[in-house]
């Protein structure tokens, strides 16, 4: 009778019909379950306050959704909300309120955020925030309905150290590519300066600082015994100026691959601190063997930009060697057949640079240079003329022995413009006695002569024709031109006419021969000059007075 009954209620029950149907069993969803997160920062403050940002972060855990949610935050007596104010969802008071409504099942609401200032409080006292949720709705659990930040007042300093190597790799080899800068960097973290700061160093065995690269001001620092030590007289609790700071270039000896070194740096104060845990810190050097040398010529500068012949100009070829040890290292430098380098100079004294035999390719060698190193050679040359018009390229190659595995970086090249020009020159003077020679005493024409014209033989003047004038002050002129057949031609101004040309020794004589009147002025014509690269013609004029 019993197994009856117990039949009837299954299958009158709604797992008893899905037993019969077959359907599956689901199982009922679990209950709402808030979970609040409070944490505050920083959570340690000197004994006289400050501000404190709040986060309160609230999810519900559970299976289902909870409505009507809330959380009330109890402050520390006294402290107050300071910034942009409260999140819109909270109500200012003491505690304060914040409404979220509606959290659904496995969600996060967006987290509430503050600013507080915590007032002033006694040394080692701890003062908390405290955040509770609630709901209409029954939860799984309310364990974790409510948390808590602790907030502590320290009168302590706290020294971190850091150690930061610019390298912790380092060369087999030695030299330039086993160095390793190290910055050792200690902060003061806790809420009052710190006195007498000792930063003790515990070099590898085998390094050393160069104390003529060394500068450690404001730190007093002592690299010659076995054990580095450095010294403070004061750190700040105020994070603008909490920080002090050393850097060490440290270099070592060649060494095995494989092998490591180890720096320990540990930082004391004369005041107890909130922890030494954090005062101590390493930095490792391993060594390995460095790739094969490659030598890169990065760039040859001729300056300046234009050239003509007999004006001395610079070449300058940069290099540097990378990776390891170069030997026998060469940067060849040829020169143009109608240049001529009168010397050259190395920014570094391990580079020779000997006179060439042929003095056609100028060649700077080195019998051993150390990864990182860099130098500028630097060549004083000069073109003669009778050198091509237009680009004077120049190109510097380097070698070293052995086999390089790149040789595209090996050459670079740099170049400036060859002008070819000679020039045309002169004197303007008063022939007072008409002898059609200048004699001493005579005066300077400076204002008897307009515009001076320097014709292509056999062409017109055209608005490109060079143009001189008397200099006022020397009654002289010069005017460039590129090489070829000219013929000048003059006006004067009014009231004086050319002189005798040709008359006498020709040094002192016109070459003008007047050729015609305009109004009140004259014109004459020279002879035709050739203006060659690197020469100079002279043509000079002499004028009578006309009355």
């Amino acid at each position: 009778m019993r197994s009856y009954r117990a039949l009837l209620a299954a299958l009158l029950s709604g797992a008893g019909l899905a037993l019969l149907s077959g359907s599956p069993v689901a199982a009922a969803p679990g209950p709402a379950d808030l979970v609040v997160d409070v944490t505050a920062s920083p959570t340690d403050l000197p004994p006289d306050g400050g501000p404190v940002d709040v986060t309160v972060a609230l999810r519900n855990t559970g299976g289902a959704a909870a409505d009507d949610v809330t959380v009330k935050l109890d402050l520390p007596a006294g402290a107050q909300i300071i910034g942009e104010g409260v999140d819109p969802r909270c109500q200012v008071g003491q505690p304060i309120k914040c409404r979220y409504g509606r959290i659904g099942a496995g969600t996060e609401a967006a987290p509430v955020t503050m600013r507080l200032q915590v007032p002033a409080g006694a040394a080692d006292a701890t003062v908390a925030v405290v955040a509770t949720a609630a709901t209409k709705d029954r939860e799984a659990s309310t364990a974790n309905n409510t948390d808590r930040a602790q907030i502590r007042y320290v009168d302590r300093p706290d020294l971190l150290v850091e150690v930061n190597p610019t390298a912790s790799e380092i060369s087999t080899e030695g030299g330039l590519g086993a160095r390793a800068g190290v910055s050792v960097a200690v902060r003061n973290h806790g809420t009052r300066a710190a006195s007498d700061i000792r930063v003790t160093i515990q070099p590898p065995p085998s390094a050393h600082v160069p104390t003529e690269q060394f500068d450690p001001a404001p730190w007093r620092c002592d690299v010659a015994a076995a054990t580095w030590t450095c010294t403070l007289d004061a750190m700040s609790a105020d994070p603008e100026s909490n920080f002090g700071f050393v850097y060490l270039p440290l270099q070592f000896p060649a060494g095995t691959a494989g092998d490591s070194e180890t720096m320990t740096v540990t930082a004391t104060t004369a005041d107890p601190e909130l922890t030494v845990d954090n005062n101590t810190a390493r930095a490792t050097f391993r060594y390995v063997d460095p790739p094969p040398a490659d030598i890169d010529v990065y760039g040859v500068d001729v300056y300046p930009s234009e050239v003509r012949a007999g004006e001395p100009f610079k070449v300058s070829a940069y290099a540097i060697n990378t990776y390891s040890f170069a030997h026998d290292v060469r940067i060849r430098v040829p020169l143009p057949e109608t240049v001529t380098a009168t010397s050259v100079t190395a920014d570094d004294p391990g580079w020779s640079c000997p006179v060439p035999a042929d003095g056609r390719s100028w060649e700077c060698v080195r019998d051993s240079w150390d990864m990182g190193g860099t130098v500028v050679l630097t060549f004083d040359v000069v073109a003669a003329a009778g050198t091509p018009d237009g680009t004077l390229t120049f190109t510097a190659t380097a070698t070293r022995a052995g086999d390089e595995p790149n040789v595209d970086n090996n050459t670079a090249s740099g170049s400036t413009t060859y002008v070819a020009e000679g020039a045309v020159r002169g004197v303007a003077w008063r022939d007072l006695d008409s002898d059609g020679q200048r004699a001493s005493g005579e005066p300077i024409a400076a204002w008897d002569i307009g515009r001076i014209l320097f014709v292509r033989e056999g062409t017109t003047p055209t608005w490109d024709t060079p143009i001189g004038y008397i200099n006022d002050r020397n009654g002289d002129y010069r005017v460039r031109l590129a090489p070829g057949r000219y013929v000048v031609e003059v006006d004067t101004r009014a009231g004086v006419v050319f002189t005798t040309p040709d008359a006498g020794d020709d040094a002192t004589d016109s070459d003008i021969t007047q050729t015609g009147e305009y109004w009140d002025h004259v014109t004459g014509r020279s002879a035709v000059v050739e203006v060659v690269d690197g020469g100079e013609v002279t043509v000079d004029m002499g004028v009578v007075p006309t009355a």
